[in-house]
């Protein structure tokens, strides 16, 4: 009966020791509440001043702008590879690395590598290429 005793005491301070310790709550120190609040504001902030662009970047271009930027019907005509080729070669020499991509995306290719295919196609005249070079070379003036 003693043990029955013991074994009953102690399991009754057992579950009274893990009772107090459900009771604890754990708090942040100041510093660590006011650096999250800190850093919501920021956070809130930057939103507000992205907001405008992303709202400027999810709208639907107008008529007007689609007409400019569409490509011609027949992107590998000769006539559409001797503009984008002339645009390119003025970028180029201009050193206008950075936008020779929406130059060719302009006139309807998707990659470079499609203007060159078109190109060497139509390089199969030669007269039109010595006509081309001849117009390149007299097409724009070097800024820089």
């Amino acid at each position: 009966m003693k043990m029955t005793k013991i074994l009953v005491l102690a399991g009754m301070f057992i579950f009274a020791l893990g009772c107090k310790g459900h009771k604890k709550v754990v708090t942040k120190p100041v510093s660590a509440i006011k650096k999250q609040e800190t850093q919501k504001k920021k956070v809130a902030s930057i939103e507000k001043k992205a907001a405008p662009t992303v709202k400027k970047a999810t709208e639907a271009p107008k008529a007007t702008e689609m007409k400019k930027t569409a490509p011609p019907a027949d992107i590998s005509s000769k006539e559409n590879l001797e503009k984008c080729y002339l645009e390119i070669y003025c970028a180029q020499k201009n050193g206008n690395m950075a936008g020779l991509l929406k130059i060719y995306k302009k006139y309807g290719f998707d990659t470079p590598k499609k203007w060159t295919k078109a190109y060497i196609e139509a390089a199969k005249d030669t007269d039109w290429v010595s006509e081309l070079a001849r117009k390149a070379s007299k097409a724009c003036k070097k800024t820089k």
